[in-house]
Order: C-alpha cells, then sequence, then structure tokens
C-alpha cells in the first residue's frame, strides 16, 4: 500500500505526503512529509504508527462500532484559532470541558486549583443527521457537555491533514466525536469522556 498526496491539498506548507504500509520488526503506518524550511532546505518528518493486519478473509466480521445517540452535533470554528486556543489551554490543563447545545453555542472550559479559563464561541452552525431522533432537537438552549484529554483533542486535529470542515458530535458526559472532513477524504476519531 503506498499513497502520495501533493500540494495544494496538504497543509502547514507540506510539499508532499507519502502513507506507506512498511514491516520493521512487524506492521507500521509510515508517515513521511515534505516540508520546505525558511532557508530553502527540505525537512523530512516520518512518524511510524504500529498496526495489525487483518486478512481479507476476516475484514467481514468487524464492522464499525455503534456510537451511542449524540446529544449535539456542531461544526467546530477555524482550527488555527482552535488549535492556538487549545495549545494554551494544555499549558494550564489537563483536560478540557467542551460543551455545545443545537443553537450554535460552543464553550471550552479548563478549571484548576488556580485559574478557570472559558472560551465562548456564538452562531456557529450545527450538524443535523436527517435520522437524527436524539432529545436534543427538542431543548435547543441546552448545554451538553463532555470532559477529555486535552492532549489526546490537539492530537486529533493538529496533525499534517488540513480539513475544510470539522463536526464535532457529543454524548454527554460519555465521549466525543470528531469527524474531519477535505474534500472526499474523512477521518473520524472518537475521545472518550474522563470523570471529574
Amino acid at each position: 500500500m503506498y499513497l502520495t498526496q501533493s500540494q495544494p491539498e496538504l497543509s502547514h506548507n507540506a510539499q508532499q505526503i507519502k502513507i506507506k504500509l512498511t514491516k520493521k520488526q512487524g506492521a507500521f503506518l509510515s508517515l513521511e512529509v515534505s516540508q520546505p524550511t525558511g532557508s530553502g532546505s527540505t525537512r523530512n518528518i516520518s512518524h511510524d504508527i504500529p498496526v495489525s493486519i487483518i486478512p481479507q478473509r476476516l475484514w467481514t466480521e468487524y464492522q464499525e462500532p455503534d456510537m451511542p445517540d449524540i446529544d449535539v452535533s456542531i461544526y467546530l470554528p477555524p482550527l488555527k484559532q482552535l488549535k492556538s486556543l487549545l495549545e494554551k489551554m494544555k499549558t494550564l490543563a489537563d483536560y478540557v470541558t467542551i460543551s455545545a447545545n443545537m443553537s450554535g453555542e460552543l464553550q471550552f472550559n479548563i478549571e484548576t486549583d488556580i485559574v478557570s479559563v472559558t472560551t465562548f464561541y456564538q452562531k456557529l452552525t450545527n450538524h443535523s443527521f436527517a435520522t437524527d431522533t436524539s432529545s436534543s432537537c427538542c431543548h435547543d438552549d441546552v448545554l451538553y457537555s463532555v470532559r477529555i484529554d486535552i492532549r489526546k483533542l490537539c492530537q486529533a486535529i493538529g496533525g499534517h491533514f488540513n480539513p475544510s470542515k470539522v463536526i464535532s458530535n457529543i454524548v454527554d458526559r460519555r465521549g466525543i466525536q470528531l469527524f474531519l472532513l477535505h474534500e472526499d477524504m474523512s477521518l473520524q476519531y472518537y475521545i472518550p469522556a474522563v470523570s471529574s
């Protein structure tokens, strides 16, 4: 397996990204990114992610896990802003509480013994599913919240993939599901909630 993607689809001024399935004391998904530097040379960044190979004859035995009914679905604000905010919050706390409602309101909150910081977003677009039967459609102003590891959230939205849109689905106090969308590609992340 080998995939190469070139400009203009890449983020962070990357010239090229290669995704390869490699064998190095086991199976790995190798990501190689080429980026220009300020001095005119090229910087190569590589990541090896261990994976398990599932034989094709067993593919029918695997299904995407069922997600609990979501309570709210909302498009995140521009990722450049959000990444900057979360990186600053990450220096203060290990966990972030994300709250949203079906009226387009979104909040990011961190709390420590010394400080409590909340950032508010309004007039965001809510995403709705054609088959959405959750109770949130009847209570647009109710805030649903999830407390998650801020490092996992930063990893999910901070990669070299620069999505055009990110949909955040919150399952109240249980987890958050992120869909990173870009043209005909999408990545899905699920981050479970942590207790207070």
